[in-house]
This record gives structure tokens, C-alpha cells and sequence, in this order.
């Protein structure tokens, strides 16, 4: 019985992996970087905070 549900979790994690790659695949991206390289990230959590402060309060 356990057994059975290991198997049956596994296999919903694996679905679910396939999904999200299947989704996200253009977005992925896992270049090789080395040290003193420079990147660009983009930081969503100042650009939503600086949305909600602009936004008009009533």
C-alpha cells in the first residue's frame, strides 16, 4: 500500500516537472557565468512596490 502510493506520487512529480518545463522552457535559462562576469537580474519586488506607490489611493 505504501508502495503504491510512493509510486503514484513519483509519478505525479515527474508529470508535473515535464509541465513546468514544457511551460517555462523559452523562459529557462542556465548559462555558465564566471566569477566577474556581470548579469542582469531583474528585480520584481522593487518593481511592484514602486507600481503600488504610484497607484492612485482611492
Amino acid at each position: 500500500d505504501l508502495d503504491k502510493a510512493a509510486e503514484t506520487l513519483a509519478k505525479s512529480r515527474f508529470k508535473t516537472k515535464e509541465r513546468f518545463e514544457q511551460q517555462f522552457s523559452r523562459k529557462l535559462f542556465s548559462g555558465e557565468f564566471q566569477p566577474g562576469d556581470l548579469v542582469l537580474v531583474r528585480n520584481t519586488a522593487i518593481e511592484e512596490e514602486l507600481n503600488r506607490k504610484t497607484q492612485p489611493r482611492y
